[in-house]
């Protein structure tokens, strides 16, 4: 756990407070936050409040604690079956019994509708944590019954307390600007992960055709040590930051910042869609490089 994520998060949500009140008037409580906000960390860290024990919480071993998470994949009707004997039997050591689901985002609309059910006359006792990344993906009924705390970006300082990697000073401001006040993939990146990323930002934004068998060298060495999902994430967030700060000058360059924040989208596209199409990620993202490389648009030396 984090406990600087959780701390800066108690210090910034007065909401939280409610939460130990007495008279909660939602036994739902969703936290929303882009990925790498520490949701799971702040929810581990409260029920072990609210159960009096945080060790048994962090050793997923409390009888009255219950997590169900998926992790990137679809929540489905299976995944939930455990919920219809569990959380009608009354807490065994604390007062209260709470269910954890982790990444509530991927819940299916059946999944929703079962949980509505339970929200709609939960136990006295029954305590539900959501982690969302945008609250809106969920039903608007089950919004409703909730209270909905929206955490806030994470301080820069923080980020960079985290990213302890010894890489140069102009790298590593990229990377934690780049992060945007989250720690998302933190443990992927590592002081070689991070100079090739800068070094395939820089390539894709000069744009010399002369460079585009590196830049494929490249990517297969940050595919094979991390993943395609990593890499599309990472990178279309590091080319927004370069964007602009390349481009912040330039009164020559809509066709090129038309040309390039369609491939920073396109590369985003695919992240969403590696899993749910089950693509050949790694030949799309080829091609996807192969085309930007190929369009007609003057290089960022040639605009700047």
């Amino acid at each position: 756990m984090n406990k600087e994520t959780v701390n800066f998060h108690i210090d910034t949500q007065e909401n939280i407070n409610f939460i130990f009140e007495n008279n909660l008037s939602s036994r739902s409580i969703i936290i929303e936050g882009k990925k790498g906000l520490g949701k799971k960390d702040l929810i581990t860290y409260l029920s072990g409040k609210l159960l009096l024990n945080s060790e048994k919480i962090y050793k997923n071993i409390h009888p009255d604690f219950l997590i169900i998470d998926a992790d990137d994949e679809k929540i489905l009707v299976d995944d939930i079956s455990v919920l219809d004997d569990w959380i009608y039997k009354p807490p065994f050591e604390s007062i209260n019994k709470i269910v954890f689901i982790n990444n509530s985002h991927n819940m299916t609309e059946v999944v929703q509708n079962k949980i509505l059910k339970i929200l709609e006359e939960p136990p006295s006792y029954l305590i539900f944590f959501l982690s969302v990344e945008n609250s809106n993906i969920l039903l608007p009924t089950v919004i409703s019954r909730s209270l909905v705390i929206s955490l806030n970006k994470l301080p820069n300082q923080i980020v960079a307390d985290a990213l302890d990697i010894e890489v140069n000073d102009e790298d590593r401001k990229l990377i934690i600007e780049s992060m945007d006040g989250s720690l998302r993939n933190i443990d992927k990146f590592d002081n070689i992960i991070i100079p090739m990323l800068c070094k395939i930002g820089d390539m894709l934004l000069k744009k010399n055709l002369s460079d585009l068998d590196q830049v494929s060298n490249i990517i297969d060495e940050i595919s094979d040590k991390t993943s395609i999902s990593f890499l599309c994430e990472e990178l279309s967030s590091l080319l927004l930051v370069k964007l602009k700060k390349d481009f912040i000058n330039s009164l020559d360059s809509k066709r090129n910042l038309s040309i390039l924040n369609d491939f920073i989208n396109d590369i985003s596209f695919l992240n969403v869609n590696i899993k749910k199409y089950n693509l050949n990620a790694k030949l799309a993202i080829e091609e996807l490089i192969l085309n930007y490389y190929l369009s007609n648009s003057k290089t960022v030396d040639q605009v700047v």
